[in-house]
């Protein structure tokens, strides 16, 4: 018995239900008083759909809808085809409201049809209907124009054997319209009865004998309450919201349809609430979850409750805690053979000790005075919090045990092995400043390192080491989709609106040389693609994000094409090819690809790159701005590669508010810089444990430990510090955990000293021809 089953009925189904009836250690059970309204998925579903006029219809609403099995089966949809449809919805830009008109009844018609489910079901078909098409580049006639059909872009990710789900949610779609506009009208008794019962037939498809027996009582139910309203010769317009709470009310009564069926004593062990007439015979009762303030059971007072007012209670007036303490007296004389009583002992908080109920401290106070406090103790046990502690698994004292010595055992045998494992597994804390001990062999051979793989190392080792070594990946939780559309634009998705634009531009012009001005153009109409997906802030908003993105593409391809022409000689990949001469294992093996040269014999060649974010900083309101080390990391190892192989490059790096020229590097400081990161990178993979900085980090160390810490633990305005990412918290969460590592300083400075060193010499920043300057938020760390 328990004050409360509905909190208790999830642990239960966990301790209980993970054994299955022919396993050796399974226990009959079953758990009785539970309310069936809020727990089955068919009547969650279906209060939902009776809630539909008050709903968002948000994209985690629906999501939940198909969930429901009895739902999805009713579509033809299984399990396995969830993710794929979920996908297409999320992709197709859906976020809440069934269509314009739903939305026009919470009051927000200003939303219009962007980011509905009927908006996102749009481009679905019609991205199926284009099919390859859909994903072709906008050649608007002029500027401003756009592709598309009706203000609605194409989503031509349905394709294939698949593509009959959008047919699906397109029915679904179609049947929660016509529901949505049914259910604001109200009507008599008898239509809704017809109502609900196409409801049910058009939603729901049983397939067990629990879903048959479920639709059986609901229907029985409205019955019920169909018979009601004719013997009272009611037939007048009610609301859909009286109709739901008397539908599924009958439906939720123990007595009702739905519980005549469910038997209180079905074999094993009963779980159940502290009710009247419980109390009958049985050989072992169990009182859980007996907590001070839990039990007895605090009753709400309601303010027009004249009789719980002072002085007002009468002898005979009804008594929550007095029903209570009579319902454990009478639990207590039913016991035949056994009473255990049971309740949280200790805080979850501070692990500090906590009283049980009053009734229970009233019952061992009046054991302790009959029978002494010593027939007390030996009869309570302190249980640790977890089941697979080490207590369970100690050997016991021999003889009569007394107050927390009292012997514990368990009958999960499995934790045993994990116990004795834990003398031949190293041990990791959670937190540790001394080496991560690596569970492979020091001596395995390392692979070939690569101009991405040696950025990757010098952005954040600590991750390196984790991947390449521990071969553990912290892969971030999806997060959830969100259910309101785009208010602005800032961060990552920024930096992946203007990559996906500038991405377009760069296949136009591998595909063809454009004409002058088209790029232009195009920018113009992938923008505005982007409006037509649902991608970008509604109305007012909107346009000006559309704007300000046009604004700050716009000059950046242009420059790039007056680059490409410039320099229109495309050269042939090189190999890059080193070799460590103190380490024979320790290679270099890369091809440099994408050089270009103005065509003349003996131009030194170059590259030339497009980058979706800002390149340049400023010291001060009114100084010059310098060039941002961290974004140039990668272009640094392509140049470094190339000088340390012989073959020096220049290159041209295009951002959202600065052109950066870089110079080639000389040959020898090259070929000694890369060798002695290649032996870092060798050394760091191959030892105990990683080197203990990252790139933000590292070059602000550089400067100062203030200007490291605001880099690792964040400035305190908003900005996430670098310390966020999953590898590096979980070695080191603070700056003052990194900082504390003898080696952070001397590894810093080995690998992004000669970074420092270079962009401080040998780049060369000048301002975008009529570029316009974003502001703060348009700063990305992608």
């Amino acid at each position: 018995m328990v004050p409360d089953i509905e909190s208790f009925a999830p642990a239960i189904r966990a301790v209980f239900g993970q054994h299955a009836r022919s396993h050796p250690r399974h226990i009959p059970w079953g758990i009785a008083d539970q309310r069936e309204r809020g727990r089955h998925p068919l009547l969650l579903a279906l209060e939902w759909l009776l809630r539909a006029p008050q709903q968002r219809h948000a994209y985690s609403e629906l999501q939940g809808l198909l969930e429901v099995p009895a739902l999805a089966r009713r579509f033809g949809l299984a399990a396995a085809d969830l993710p794929t449809l979920l996908a297409w919805a999320e992709g197709a830009g859906v976020r809440w409201g069934l269509h314009e008109a739903q939305r026009q009844g919470l009051g927000l018609s200003a939303c219009g049809d962007a980011n509905t489910w009927h908006f996102g079901l749009q481009r679905l078909l019609l991205g199926y209907a284009t099919g390859e098409l859909a994903q072709a580049d906008h050649e608007p006639d002029a500027p401003g124009g756009h592709g598309g059909h009706a203000g609605i872009e194409p989503y031509a990710e349905v394709a294939g054997l698949a593509a009959g789900l959008a047919g699906a949610l397109a029915e679904l779609i179609g049947t929660l319209q016509t529901w949505w506009a049914e259910s604001q009208l109200p009507r008599p008794p008898a239509a809704w009865g017809q109502r609900l019962r196409q409801l049910l037939q058009d939603l729901f498809s049983a397939a067990s004998d629990e879903e048959r027996a479920l639709l059986a009582a609901l229907d029985e139910a409205l019955v019920l309450w169909l018979q009601a309203a004719e013997a009272a010769a009611f037939e007048e317009d009610v609301d859909l919201t009286v109709v739901r709470e008397a539908w599924l009310q009958a439906v939720d009564e123990p007595a009702g349809p739905a519980g005549a069926g469910r038997r209180f004593r079905a074999g094993g062990v009963t779980f159940c609430t502290l009710l009247p007439l419980r109390a009958i015979p049985f050989e072992v009762v169990c009182l859980l979850g007996m907590n001070d303030g839990d039990y007895p059971r605090r009753s709400a007072r309601s303010d027009f409750d004249l009789m719980a007012g002072p002085g007002q209670a009468r002898p005979g007036d009804r008594s929550r805690r007095d029903d209570d303490r009579q319902l454990m007296l009478d639990a207590l004389l039913s016991a035949r053979r056994v009473l255990y009583l049971s309740w949280a002992g200790r805080s979850v908080r501070d692990n500090q000790g906590q009283p049980p109920s009053v009734l229970v401290a009233q019952l061992r106070d009046h054991l302790a005075a009959v029978y002494g406090k010593a027939a007390v103790d030996s009869r309570t046990t302190e249980h640790p919090l977890q089941p697979f502690s080490r207590r369970y698994f100690e050997a016991q004292p021999a003889g009569p045990a007394v107050g927390k010595e009292q012997a514990l055992f368990t009958y999960a045998a499995e934790w045993r092995s994990a116990h004795d494992a834990v003398s031949v597994l190293p041990v990791v804390p959670e937190v540790t400043a001394a080496p991560l001990r690596a569970p492979v062999a020091a001596a395995q051979a390392l692979p070939a390192i690569t101009v991405d793989g040696l950025a990757a190392f010098l952005k954040n080792p600590v991750q390196a080491y984790f991947r390449l070594r521990l071969q553990v990946r912290f892969d971030e939780r999806p997060t959830p989709v969100p259910d309101d559309e785009s208010f602005a634009t800032a961060g990552l998705d920024r930096w992946q609106l203007m990559d996906e634009v500038l991405a377009a531009a760069r296949r136009r012009f591998e595909a063809r040389t454009p004409l002058l001005g088209e790029l232009q153009n195009l920018v113009q109409a992938q923008v505005a693609s982007l409006q037509r997906a649902g991608r970008l802030p509604l109305a007012g908003p909107g346009r000006h994000v559309q704007a300000e993105l046009v604004a700050t593409l716009q000059p950046m391809v242009l420059h790039w094409q007056a680059l490409q022409a410039q320099y229109p000689q495309r050269l042939p990949r090189q190999a890059l090819q080193l070799v460590h001469p103190a380490r024979p294992g320790v290679v270099f093996d890369d091809w440099l690809t994408g050089l270009q040269s103005v065509g003349q014999a003996g131009a030194p060649p170059l590259f030339i790159e497009l980058q979706a974010s800002r390149l340049a900083n400023k010291r001060g309101k009114n100084s010059r701005a310098y060039p941002r080390a961290d974004k140039l990391l990668k272009a640094w190892v392509r140049g470094l590669a190339a000088a340390a192989c012989g073959q020096p490059v220049a290159g041209i790096v295009i951002g959202a508010d600065a052109v950066l020229h870089l110079a080639p590097l000389p040959i020898d400081s090259a070929r000694d810089t890369l060798l002695a990161l290649m032996a870092a990178w060798a050394e760091s993979l191959a030892g105990d444990s990683p080197l203990p900085t990252a790139v933000k980090t590292g070059l602000a160390q550089l400067k100062s430990a203030e200007a490291a810490e605001a880099a690792y633990d964040g400035s305190g305005y908003g900005a996430d510090g670098e310390g966020r990412e999953a590898s590096l918290a979980r070695l080191f969460p603070s700056f003052a955990a990194l900082a504390a590592q003898p080696a952070f300083a001397a590894a810093s400075t080995l690998l992004y000293a000669p970074l420092r060193d270079w962009v401080d010499a040998q780049v060369r920043i000048e301002p975008l021809p009529a570029h316009a300057a974003m502001d703060d938020e348009g700063d990305s760390d992608a």
